[in-house]
């Protein structure tokens, strides 16, 4: 996201939210910046999001992602919640072999078999992973401070405490 997008996001939420005090405080140092990207336009005294800030903000709003503290109701992952996941997992070429429910409370879930760092992880809807692999809503429960491995797709997990370092 560049300036002129986390701009947008941030006056479109209070735009949304109707917190005319806060979008008031909030647009005037970015309004130029809207304006120049053509986000928004000025007419006279007043200012608008233009159909291409309005599509945009959209846009960006759905690719938000959720910090949801845990437990979580009924045990199920909010649809919305932020989680790392491996591109290997997304992109069909490996199954979910581990689940970290790291101590911070994020979510991470890897293939088992090379390490997650680097550019070979993502942020992403938790709803995307559970699309490629529904027997993951099991894991809604896995407290903050372990991981879940399995051998392969049909093996149970195996939950153990985890601890940062760990490569695996």
């Amino acid at each position: 996201m560049n300036e002129a997008d986390d701009a947008l996001a941030r006056v479109w939420a209070l735009a949304q939210a109707h917190r005319e005090e806060e979008l008031a405080d909030a647009i005037e140092p970015v309004l130029g910046l809207l304006v120049e990207s053509g986000y928004a336009e000025i007419e006279g005294a007043r200012w608008r999001f233009t159909a291409a800030g309005s599509e945009r903000a959209e846009t960006l709003t759905a690719r938000r992602t959720d910090v949801v503290p845990w437990p979580y109701d009924d045990d199920r992952f909010p649809t919305d919640l932020g989680v790392i996941v491996m591109r290997t997992i997304l992109e069909g070429e490996t199954p979910v072999l581990q689940v970290v429910h790291a101590p911070e409370d994020w979510w991470g879930f890897a293939d088992g078999l090379t390490s997650p760092n680097g550019d070979a992880s993502i942020t992403t809807h938790v709803q995307h992973v559970l699309e490629l692999d529904p027997s993951l809503r099991e894991l809604a429960s896995l407290p903050p401070g372990f991981k879940a491995d399995r051998d392969d797709p049909q093996s149970p997990w195996v939950v153990t405490a985890f601890e940062f370092g760990e490569d695996d």
